[in-house]
């Protein structure tokens, strides 16, 4: 699955599924068990409520209701539906546990013992398999009839499921155990249940395709930002754009670093070839010049002495240590598709130690306030010409002092140099950076030091500076923005 759309959507929608089902059959499960509790509560009570109209007669071994109760009872049975049909039709009798004999059933409360002979056969009862009698049972059962069969056997369409509550208790030895039980149908309760699943599923689907939705709205939202870089990528490729230059959430930084680092390193090596050429053709116009020279006067004087043949073979070595020199130039030593992250305090503190003793007689005071964390996305060979060209200059024009401080700013590492001689001319310093263009006209070089550095920091994606220096230097500063 390549779709990081589809991919976000499938891992939530899977979540929230697995969640509401989770939840589903929690509330299912907690609202079956409450509503099970709360009909086994009403059954016990209305168990203690019919117990109290049966009296035992012991000259007969038999249980008998007073005749003065005998509404009373009927009625009681009347008002919480104890009937044959219904969804919550309930049922009671009285039964002898040791012989099994049913001394009193609901379906016939008030009939004679010959009438309820005659029907117990067909009369309506639970096999409760409980062995412990001092404990009450609470069950659900499918009814059974005296015969052994299920009444479901005889009719299935009418019957169910039953709450069953059974209340033990003993009379005197020795007439035994008693049991008496009170059920109700769970036709009502079952049909609750299925619509309460019912609801739940409609909840589950309702729910999934809200998430659906609202992820598919989310999902545009999210992957905007991918979407607008693979546009910038795009504009790129179609030389419409130089870099990715947009802002984007923090995870795509660091590709966009990445990317930026590439296009900078590659525009930069170009550029790089571009001026080494340039430079190349200045620096071989003077010994180029000299050995015209020499020809001429070889034609003019056949003579040629061993000193101008020294002469001739001394400005072939320069050039041809000028064309090597400036072939290393245009070439990016580090070959990998992305720099490595480069220390900048070695690389100051070697060129500082080295100035020092070529201006000895300025005893120069070299300050770096640079920490081993400060890093930038650079070559050494390309620092080493940046900070030397650079540190190499302030100290030809600084009075005693040079100073070197890093700071990071978001993705870039700033380096100011500072120093405390004349400064930077106040019209327009950054004229400086261009080739061929010298503070000083006096002094020697050829004007390419500082457009030499802003190639280098250039290639690298970062830009160069020139600035008054802050107190207590008041003299030139170079600040320099490196990617890190």
């Amino acid at each position: 699955m390549n779709s990081l759309r589809a991919r976000q959507l499938l891992s939530t929608l899977g979540v929230v599924i697995v969640g509401i089902l989770l939840l589903g059959f929690a509330i299912t499960e907690y609202k079956e068990r409450e509503a099970l509790e709360a009909r086994w509560a009403q059954l016990e009570d209305l168990s203690e409520q019919l117990l109290g109209f049966f009296l035992f007669d012991f000259d007969k071994g038999k249980f008998s209701i007073l005749k003065e109760d005998e509404r009373k009872l009927q009625a009681l049975l009347n008002a919480n539906g104890f009937t044959l049909n219904g969804n919550e039709a309930k049922l009671a009798y009285l039964q002898n546990i040791s012989t099994k004999e049913i001394e009193w059933h609901s379906y016939v409360p008030l009939e004679s013992e010959t009438i309820l002979n005659r029907t117990k056969s067909l009369l309506m009862h639970f096999d409760i398999k409980n062995a412990q009698f001092e404990k009450n049972t609470q069950e659900i059962l499918k009814p059974a009839i005296l015969t052994g069969k299920s009444i479901t056997e005889y009719r299935e369409e009418q019957y169910s499921n039953y709450t069953v509550y059974a209340l033990n208790f003993k009379q005197a030895p020795p007439f035994g155990a008693y049991r008496l039980v009170v059920a109700s149908n769970l036709q009502g309760y079952e049909k609750s249940v299925n619509q309460q699943n019912k609801l739940l599923i409609i909840i589950f689907f309702v729910s999934v395709l809200l998430v659906i939705i609202t992820q598919i709205a989310l999902s545009f939202w999210v992957v905007a930002p991918i979407q607008d870089f693979e546009q910038e990528v795009k504009e790129i490729e179609a030389s419409r754009q130089e870099f990715v230059a947009e802002n984007y959430p923090e995870e795509l930084i660091p590709i966009k670093n990445a990317i930026n680092a590439l296009l900078y390193q590659e525009k930069g090596q170009k550029q790089r070839y571009q001026d080494a050429l340039d430079d190349l053709a200045h620096s071989l116009k003077t010994p180029l010049a000299a050995m015209h020279g020499f020809l001429e006067l070889e034609r003019n004087n056949p003579q040629i002495d061993e000193a101008h043949v020294k002469g001739m073979r001394a400005q072939l070595e320069r050039m041809n240590e000028i064309i090597a020199y400036q072939l290393r130039r245009a070439i990016i030593h580090q070959h990998g598709s992305m720099l490595p992250p480069q220390v900048v305090a070695p690389v100051i503190v070697r060129i500082a130690e080295s100035l020092k003793k070529v201006y000895k007689d300025k005893n120069i005071n070299f300050i770096v306030n640079i920490e081993e964390h400060h890093t930038c996305r650079m070559n050494t060979d390309d620092m080493m010409e940046l900070f030397g060209n650079l540190l190499n200059n302030a100290s030809r024009f600084c009075e005693s002092i040079v100073s070197t401080s890093a700071h990071f700013e978001s993705d870039r590492l700033v380096i100011d140099i500072d120093d405390d001689g004349m400064g930077f001319p106040e019209s327009n310093p950054s004229t400086l950076l261009k080739r061929g263009i010298r503070a000083d006209s006096q002094s020697e070089g050829q004007g390419i030091g500082l457009a030499v550095c802003t190639e280098i920091v250039t290639a690298a994606g970062g830009r160069i500076e020139l600035l008054p220096a802050p107190p207590p230097y008041l003299g030139a500063r170079v600040r320099i923005h490196l990617p890190v």
